[in-house]
């Protein structure tokens, strides 16, 4: 075998390994997020800078890789052309192609990509410094690629990759078990993701529940409601809340020199009961508002909307879990005790020493439900089978706290069963 032979085998070994060096790169430095690359700095502070510096500029590195990778396949394939004429004149273009086409998909691009796809936070640190060194290399070629496709792109645009929901609740997680994210912000996270899920019926102030002003009544009842309300807007309406015209601003009707009840009211505005969360705080911060009326299917008032209803269901999730120390059943002192709504009636039996039941009841919330015969309101009191209940706190329809008070219970009719 003569010398040109064997250089221009070697010559073709080195190409081989250039393919595998571009395509290997490619999948190491692309498949890179930011939790990787924080790992990454744990060790190698200047290869995660080097590495930010490079995918800030995608376009940049990936034209760079392409035009190494495309060259390199070009010499490798016209060597090893040459290669099988020298070796076999007659038959050369026919064992060069199949055998040049097998090479390069082996060793070009499919090993190298899994190799790269296993160990891509090392590899990633290791081309980091080469491929800052090639794009300045390769920037006058590129530069003219870029002029050539925008003769024929004179519209493109970047834009951003997008994740789907699975893709982003597996970020997050993953977020949290590299300790990118804490616990308290991967709930909060959860809570926003929920959002498209939750609709404003479901966290609404309900129409019973409202308070409001009906702009028929006289200024001085109108006055009398607004100071008695803990609320920051409340429904103006004519007759019925069917005919709401707007919001009242209360702290600013009640903190004015000369309060005027039309320069305080913000126009009505509706949503529908079924809109989602997400898409109404999105209205809510492009339409510059904070609260709406929520119409149900027949163009009634549901109820009323808030964006701060929207923020405490995304902190919802966030507080519960921070809470979850709290016990269910807290004693204050003798015979009192504040009780989380979802209490089991028996836990609460076996705490307090009571019998505490009603029909189709097993929790605090349902056995005040089931005595009030109504949904039941803070501030509400039912006192049976020797307890007295207070209730708390209420959140949408829903009995959040209650205080429950030990009391006496009825003494027996000791002349029952004398004859």
């Amino acid at each position: 075998m003569s010398l040109v032979i064997i250089v221009e085998c070697i010559g073709l070994v080195l190409l081989l390994a250039f393919s595998a060096f571009f395509s290997s790169a490619e999948t190491a430095l692309f498949s890179l997020n930011p939790i990787h690359i924080h790992r990454i700095g744990r060790t190698h502070a200047g290869g995660a800078a080097r590495l930010r510096d490079l995918l800030a500029r995608p376009a940049s590195l990936l034209s760079t890789i392409l035009i190494g990778n495309t060259i390199v396949n070009v010499a490798a394939s016209s060597l090893g052309y040459v290669v099988a004429e020298t070796l076999l004149p007659s038959r050369g273009e026919m064992v060069a192609i199949p055998a040049m086409t097998t090479l390069l998909l082996i060793f070009g691009e499919v090993a190298p990509k899994r190799f790269a796809m296993i160990r891509s936070e090392q590899l990633a640190v290791f081309y980091a410094p080469i491929f800052v060194v090639l794009i300045r290399v390769a920037t006058p070629l590129r530069w003219m690629l870029e002029q050539m496709s925008a003769l024929f792109h004179k519209q493109l645009r970047e834009e951003g990759a997008t994740l789907t929901e699975d893709e982003f609740r597996t970020v997050v997680e993953v977020g949290e078990e590299e300790g990118v994210l804490d616990e308290e912000e991967r709930t909060m996270v959860d809570g926003i993701i929920r959002l498209e899920e939750t609709q404003a019926k479901d966290v609404m102030t309900p129409r019973v529940d409202l308070v409001g002003i009906d702009l028929d009544d006289p200024a001085e009842e109108q006055e009398q409601v607004a100071r008695g309300v803990r609320f920051r807007y409340i429904p103006v309406y004519r007759d019925s809340l069917d005919h709401a015209e707007g919001f009242l601003d209360v702290p600013r009707f009640i903190l004015a020199e000369n309060p005027s009840l039309s320069e305080c009211i913000i126009p009505a505005f509706f949503v529908p009961e079924t809109v989602p969360l997400d898409t109404l705080l999105a209205t809510f911060q492009h339409e510059g508002r904070r609260v709406a009326f929520v119409a149900d299917e027949y163009g009634g008032t549901a109820g009323l909307v808030t964006r701060g209803d929207i923020l405490e269901e995304i902190a919802d999730d966030a507080i519960n879990e921070y809470g979850q120390e709290k016990p269910e059943i807290q004693k204050v002192e003798d015979d009192r005790w504040v009780v989380d709504g979802q209490a089991s009636l028996e836990d609460i039996n076996y705490e307090l020493d009571r019998e505490l039941e009603a029909e189709g009841a097993d929790r605090i919330a349902g056995w005040v439900s089931a005595h009030l015969e109504r949904m039941p309101h803070s501030g509400d009191t039912v006192e049976e089978q020797g307890c007295r209940v207070t209730v708390l706190k209420v959140r949408k329809r829903r009995v959040l706290e209650v205080e429950l008070v030990r009391v006496d219970l009825p003494e027996p009719d000791e002349d029952e069963g004398d004859d």
